[in-house]
């Protein structure tokens, strides 16, 4: 699971160039919810992150 905890980085990382830390926080705040059910029904294909 710790590898997992840094993958959001990959993400953050790059929107932080080009938009605000405050906007990309807020978006990164809104996407646990929807993230939670996709994760629930994973259909485990090897060329995804998760």
């Amino acid at each position: 699971m710790v590898p997992e905890a840094g993958h959001y980085r990959n993400f953050i990382d790059p929107a932080e160039t080009c938009r605000p830390a405050g906007v990309v926080r807020k978006r990164r705040n809104e996407i646990p919810g929807p993230q939670a059910g996709i994760m629930a029904t994973p259909d485990g294909r090897g060329d995804r992150m998760h």
